[in-house]
């Protein structure tokens, strides 16, 4: 059922991506199939958002690639399949070349087809299994959001209360019908649509054990914690981390992980609450080698040196602890993330030492046993720090350190940080607040939508 119902809707989809939608008249022209089969049970939806392939795999993590994580050797450069990828490392102006079938592409199918969902929740089996069809629709608005919301993290400029009202957004897509033209909304609305999506899973979502790769409760108020983070709203993103870890606060122990493993992390752990996966060429660990500052900055006594990296012949350093089990990254949400959004909205809101305990809490589970010692007496700055510098060694490649440079330099609370690559005799810089921290969007989209590019 989820494979034939992913079928019948490729069509629709495929109008939609490639209108995604304005002046596509040879498009719109075309009629849909007479035969094309609409969902006509809960369990039809529920099949639609457990189409793993569109819903859980392939997600972007295109804005990783720009980090300051990881670094090429001009032979790897070069080695890169085509320009695109090499633009991703130099941040350059376009990174798809016209493909249809990219990143983008990828995120607006999962909004369209949670937006399918919602538009059929409340029509099929009226009466029947109330539960259920909250659930679905839970889980609908979350997955929305969550295309969204990596869409506006990836090609939209960091949140700035003083001009968010009138800085470029993303097209903000709420319906299925592909008639409508697309615009770009500011990244107020942006973010007032993400987190109302959210905010209202959250108020039907029941309270039972899914399987990861399904939306949750725990996850929606995750995502939450995460969107406020990223909007400089700590009150409520500490409310969101604390009613995440009310639900699921598991953290695993690393004492107790396999090192001789290839991938040594396990997927389905239960750190994960909700898992996704996907890779950007760039990044992989047969190309990138880990940034030496940041591997400096584990202590000996670290698991994570050891579990999160492996040597490679020439005494570089790769990374394999994606919480996949993969060399694929996991782009998902986990409980060892939300301590780290709680221990920094604790410390910024002024409670200094109730965020060292929480951070205290994770690290613990990550050196070898009885060989932690629990940080506490640190002035503000040093704290932050401190928690910044853990999200950036816990939280490698989960397309989550863009997002960190680019509020963290807007923020203006500790240093700004300054990306530099050295290809061959060309040097590269990414300073502060530049304009390319928003990625180009896609040409292709340009030219179907007339949407307004980004700056470069």
């Amino acid at each position: 059922m989820r494979i034939s119902l992913y079928l019948k809707y490729n069509y629709l989809t495929f109008l939609l991506l490639l209108c995604l939608t304005t002046g596509c008249k040879k498009y719109l022209d075309e009629k849909p199939r007479k035969n094309l089969t609409v969902p006509s049970t809960l369990k039809d939806l529920q099949a639609l958002l457990d189409e793993n392939n569109t819903m859980n795999i392939g997600q972007a993590n295109v804005s990783d690639a720009g980090t300051d994580d990881y670094y090429l050797t001009m032979e790897d450069w070069n080695s890169l399949e085509n320009d695109g990828d090499r633009n991703s490392y130099i941040w350059g102006d376009e990174l798809f070349y016209n493909s249809p079938n990219n990143q983008w592409q990828i995120l607006y199918k999962q909004v369209y087809t949670a937006n399918v969902v919602l538009e059929f929740v409340d029509k099929v089996q009226p009466g029947e299994d109330m539960v259920t069809r909250n659930k679905i629709k839970a889980a609908a608005l979350f997955l929305r959001a969550r295309a969204h919301f990596t869409v506006l993290m990836t090609w939209a400029k960091a949140y700035s209360s003083n001009s968010a009202s009138n800085d470029p957004g993303i097209p903000l897509r709420l319906l299925s019908d592909f008639n409508i033209p697309s615009k770009r909304s500011s990244i107020e609305q942006c973010y007032d649509q993400i987190l109302t999506d959210l905010t209202t899973s959250i108020s039907i979502f029941p309270v039972v054990k899914e399987h990861v790769m399904r939306p949750s409760k725990a996850a929606a108020w995750a995502l939450i914690a995460r969107v406020y983070l990223n909007k400089a709203d700590y009150v409520n993103s500490l409310k969101a981390a604390e009613e995440s870890l009310k639900l699921n606060d598991n953290l695993m122990d690393f004492n107790t992980i396999d090192s001789s493993s290839t991938y040594p992390i396990p997927r389905f752990n239960s750190e994960i609450l909700f898992s996704c996966s996907g890779g950007w060429r760039t990044l992989y660990n047969f190309t990138a080698k880990i940034d030496t500052v940041l591997f400096r900055m584990y202590e000996d006594n670290d698991l994570r040196k050891s579990l999160f990296y492996a040597t490679n012949e020439n005494g570089t350093k790769a990374f394999r602890g994606s919480y996949d089990g993969s060399f694929d990254f996991f782009l998902g949400l986990a409980t060892d993330e939300i301590y780290l959004i709680k221990a920094e909205c604790q410390v910024r809101l002024g409670n200094i030492e109730s965020g060292l305990q929480t951070l205290n809490q994770l690290l613990v589970k990550r050196y070898k046993s009885g060989t932690y010692i629990n940080k506490s007496g640190l002035d503000k700055v040093v704290a932050l720090q401190t928690i910044i510098n853990e999200r950036r060694k816990e939280l490698l490649m989960r397309d989550i350190r863009w997002q960190d440079i680019k509020r963290l330099n807007i923020d203006n609370s500790l240093q700004p940080i300054t990306i530099k690559r050295i290809i061959g005799t060309n040097t590269y810089e990414l300073k502060p607040n530049d304009p390319r921290y928003a990625l180009p969007i896609p040409t292709v989209v340009i030219s179907l939508t007339g949407i307004s590019q980004n700056p470069r």
